[in-house]
């Protein structure tokens, strides 16, 4: 791993080991209709490309309303870096995608997933854009400070079926989630 990576690596590891530490405060969690949650997403990334993968760093934000409560209607915008194999270049990823999610509401703790369609722009430094179909499929846990406050890990699997064998093929993201809901 490069030295930028691994500064990366260990700052998306942090954030994420802070995430489940501050888990044992309790609260009790409950899911309602007519639910938002705002959530702000960070930490380690991964792309596989067809002979390497790249690690990196990912951040975003995700908005879910609850139909149900068990069921979520889920929009989300990220966005990856990564460094790649000599000669030095970048990659990067932004992407949106919208779908639902099946919420399992157990107290305090709050398992969900889901699945999530939308698009992508694959940016190679130094090649240029390459638009892409993203289809996502998000699974994490959330633990409720309080009524209003959740703390989080969540991890993205993205397939990006690009017809070019030198891009990424699909992308990991495992991040820590801090979560604001309103609206019960």
């Amino acid at each position: 791993m490069h030295g930028r990576s691994w500064r990366l690596f260990a700052t998306a590891l942090t954030v994420v080991l802070l995430s489940v530490a501050s888990l044992s405060v309790a609260s009790r969690a409950d899911a309602y209709e007519r639910q938002w949650r705002l959530s702000a997403d960070v930490g380690y990334a991964l792309a596989g490309f067809a002979d390497h993968t790249a690690s990196g760093f990912g951040a975003g934000t995700h908005l879910s309303y609850g139909i149900s409560d068990a069921f979520n209607l889920r929009a989300s915008v990220d966005f990856s870096a990564f460094d790649l194999p000599e000669p030095g270049s970048a990659a990067f990823i932004l992407g949106g995608a919208v779908g639902a999610e099946y919420v399992f509401d157990i107290l305090q703790w709050v398992p969900y997933v889901g699945a999530s369609i939308g698009a992508a722009d694959v940016i190679i430094q130094d090649v240029g854009h390459h638009p892409a179909l993203l289809i996502e499929f998000p699974i994490g846990v959330g633990y409720q400070l309080s009524r209003a406050v959740m703390l989080g890990i969540e991890g993205r699997y993205r397939l990006l079926p690009l017809p070019n064998k030198s891009l990424p093929s699909h992308n990991v993201m495992i991040v820590g989630t801090l979560a604001y809901t309103w609206g019960f």
